[in-house]
This record gives structure tokens, C-alpha cells and sequence, in this order.
């Protein structure tokens, strides 16, 4: 299954009558190490904007299982596409209704979704602007350096579940829509 990494680009100046086989020194370059959330501890803060233009705030789902889906177009339809598969599959069946609400968190530079472009018919959940990723405060919060990242938040908003793809994603959300099965 195909996961995106992403990286911060560094622009070197092109100086006139510069060789294409120069070096630039381009001295120290301090890479900050993303904090990434933990099992158990309280999920950050998360704000955006819904496609409809109305605000979102992660705390108005607190005590609801929320499943946080982090995307972009850097992620080739490949990488998301088995997921939301899945996802559109316990839609389709039901068996999510009322158990785990689902959020699509777009981290592009514009609003539009890369979920609905991407895919051939329009996602039943919301979708929420939070980026562009690489200033996004929603995108550093959660340690998001590939796409799909996918987290699991409990009723009481600590984190359930992260990196949730292929056969993990599958048995935790069986185990939230079905427990004890």
C-alpha cells in the first residue's frame, strides 16, 4: 500500500553566470523532529474550515469516537484510495451510525478537496481545510509526515489509534462499531 512522506523543499538561489555543477553552502539546517501524539494522551486542539465554509472544532464531537483522516494532493489517489474504500464500505453497511463520526482533514494550500477530486464520487463525511500541510499547526499537533495518516480519538478525546491503515484500521474499527465480536 503506497504511503506519501513528505519533506520540507529548501530553495537555493540561482546566482548569474552560476555552474550547474557548483556547490552552495548553505550552512547549518535545523530540521525540527515532528512531536508526534501519543496512545492515551489528549488529542491536540483541531480547528479548521468545513468545504461550506463554516468552522470546525474537533471538541464539539467530545464523547463520540472520531476518526481523523490527514490528506492532500501530494498523495498520489493510490495512497488514500484503499482507505477511504474501507471507510465507504462500514458506511455503506451501517455499521458506523452513530458509532464513529469520520473527518477528512485536508492539508492543500486551497480549499478544494483532494478526497472528492480524487475519488469518483463525493465522500459522505465532512471535509475540513487545515492546511497548506506544511503550516499547518493541525498537521504539526498530530506528527502527520505521511499521507493518509489516519488517528482514532475516544469519546473522552484521548487517542485510540494511530497510523490506522489496511488490516489495522480494519480491526479497530470493528472493535469500536462491534465490541466484544
Amino acid at each position: 500500500m503506497p504511503v506519501v512522506l513528505l519533506s520540507h523543499a529548501v530553495r537555493v538561489p540561482v546566482a548569474s553566470g552560476a555552474d550547474a555543477s557548483q556547490v552552495v553552502e548553505l550552512g547549518e539546517i535545523k530540521v525540527p523532529v515532528p512531536k508526534r501524539p501519543r496512545l492515551s494522551e489528549l488529542a491536540p486542539a483541531l480547528e479548521g474550515v468545513r468545504e461550506d465554509g463554516s468552522k470546525f472544532q474537533l471538541a464539539g464531537l467530545k464523547g463520540r469516537w472520531v476518526l481523523l483522516v490527514f490528506g492532500a494532493d501530494a498523495a498520489p489517489p493510490s495512497a488514500t484510495a484503499s482507505e477511504f474504500s474501507c471507510l465507504t464500505s462500514y458506511a455503506a453497511e451501517g455499521s458506523m451510525d452513530g458509532k464513529v463520526e469520520v473527518v477528512v482533514l485536508n492539508l492543500d494550500s486551497g480549499k478544494n478537496s483532494f478526497a472528492n477530486a480524487q475519488l469518483e464520487k463525493p465522500l459522505p463525511w465532512p471535509v475540513v481545510h487545515v492546511g497548506p500541510w506544511t503550516e499547518s499547526k493541525a498537521a504539526a499537533d498530530y506528527g502527520v509526515v505521511a499521507f493518509p495518516e489516519i488517528i482514532l480519538a475516544d469519546p473522552e478525546g484521548r487517542i485510540a489509534g494511530l497510523h490506522l491503515r489496511g488490516q489495522k484500521l480494519v480491526d479497530v474499527l470493528d472493535a469500536v462499531v462491534s465490541p466484544g465480536k
